[in-house]
């Protein structure tokens, strides 16, 4: 991604977290039964993972790729969270499944609908097996997104993760 494009983010970061982030893992933890959903911790993570991934900026993976929406989530790891995770938990699945549309398709939905998409991210990370980190900081959450979100085959490095902290994140959150 060229230094040109990553300086900006291409909606109001605040916003994202104020107006769409906070709200919708709030929602999501209320109707799951579960207020782990919505920790600071787990806010700052998805805010964080969106910058990393999009900068807020990118619908479409860049230059070209199948991932999708802010979180940049690829089709393949969507479908496979409804199929073996969601599937066998149906208050979770009810939970994600009060964000999404009719219409589109629920992978179009990860560009189309941002509550959605925020859900999703979040499960993808509810999914993992380890705990959440214990604290809210670059190095702990770049290390969590690394191995449980872009994985260790992934293209996204720490380095980046932790100066898109620095720079676009930490300051809307007390560490």
């Amino acid at each position: 991604m060229s230094s040109d494009v990553r300086r900006y983010a291409g909606i109001n970061s605040g916003h994202m977290l104020d107006l769409v982030i906070r709200p919708t893992l709030a929602r999501l933890a209320e109707i799951a039964g579960e207020a782990r959903l919505s920790s600071e911790i787990a806010v700052a993570l998805v805010f964080a993972t969106g910058m990393q991934e999009s900068h807020f900026f990118w619908m479409r993976q860049y230059p070209a790729g199948p991932a999708r929406g802010f979180y940049q989530i690829e089709p393949r790891s969507h479908d496979d969270l409804w199929d073996n995770f969601l599937a066998h938990r149906p208050q979770l699945a009810e939970a994600v499944a009060a964000f999404s549309a009719p219409q589109p398709t629920r992978v179009a939905q990860l560009s189309a609908n941002l509550c959605y998409a925020t859900a999703i991210c979040r499960l993808i990370y509810w999914r993992a097996p380890d705990a959440l980190p214990a604290a809210i900081g670059g190095e702990p959450l770049a290390r969590f997104w690394k191995r449980h979100f872009n994985t260790e085959s992934g293209k996204g490095e720490i380095p980046d993760f932790l100066e898109n902290w620095r720079g676009f994140c930490a300051h809307h959150f007390k560490s």
